[in-house]
């Protein structure tokens, strides 16, 4: 199979977004590389252009975060049997939530 000069250029978008997506979900969200790559294809075809670069510009702001700063940001891996979400309840008469 050989591909047009665009079909290139959007392989390589996709690649990128591909890398990128992985590189989010393992180091920022900690979620686990083969988990991340499989997720990361579904995201990818989803997304818009300008999602992608906003990602894009946001990782290379988290890398260039000292190693500290970004341990202490990174999500806690969720423990076993219990869940990051919770139900966030309306304020009573405030129109805010908890």
């Amino acid at each position: 199979m050989e591909l047009t000069p665009r079909g290139e250029e959007l392989a390589t978008q996709l690649a990128h977004r591909h890398r990128d997506l992985s590189q989010f979900l393992t180091a920022v969200l900690g979620v686990d590389p083969e988990v991340a790559d499989g997720e990361a294809c579904m995201i990818e075809h989803g997304i818009s252009a300008a999602t992608a670069m906003q990602l894009h510009r946001f990782l290379q702001k988290w890398e260039r975060l000292e190693p500290a700063l970004r341990r202490r940001l990174k999500v806690d891996k969720p423990q076993p049997g219990k869940s990051l979400f919770r139900l966030i309840r309306p304020v009573r008469g405030t129109g805010r939530h908890r």
